[in-house]
């Protein structure tokens, strides 16, 4: 109960930012509780703000999810994601000795395939934000047509 009426505290101070309603203000020996009604507006406001924020961290680590295990295995093709400046990830596959897999790179990430171990501490050392297994990606460009 303690920490509601701390609420009702911080909220009635800041009354010019909440539109509330206040119906009764009771003082007593030990605190003072503020008995106030949340417009209706700022109540959709906030759920709509929890319920964003929930989509956006469930959507993000759904998408975390599917792109496979971040180990990355030699002479399997790597999705290498660097940062765009200094030449972005066409710069550390070539820095790191891999071999670049397909016509386009975007500005964030390429395909590669490396042939030694230990590149992908190297690729990481040399700046690559992640590396992961361009296997797991492929069910995102499938069709669904058998040939």
């Amino acid at each position: 109960m303690y920490y509601m009426e701390v609420w009702y505290a911080i909220v009635y101070h800041a009354r010019g930012i909440f539109s509330l309603t206040c119906f009764e203000i009771t003082f007593s020996e030990q605190s003072c509780v503020y008995h106030r009604r949340m417009s209706y507006k700022m109540r959709l406001m906030i759920d709509g703000v929890m319920l964003t924020a929930a989509c956006l961290i469930c959507g993000s680590l759904l998408i975390s999810a599917s792109l496979g295990s971040d180990i990355p295995v030699v002479g399997k093709p790597v999705l290498v994601v660097a940062p765009p400046w200094d030449g972005g990830a066409a710069a550390i596959v070539r820095a790191v000795g891999g071999v670049a897999v397909g016509p386009v790179a975007a500005p964030f990430a390429m395909f590669a395939v490396f042939e030694h171990k230990g590149f992908a501490e190297a690729a990481l050392k040399a700046g690559a934000w992640t590396l992961r297994d361009a296997g797991a990606l492929s069910a995102f460009c499938t069709t669904g047509e058998t040939t």
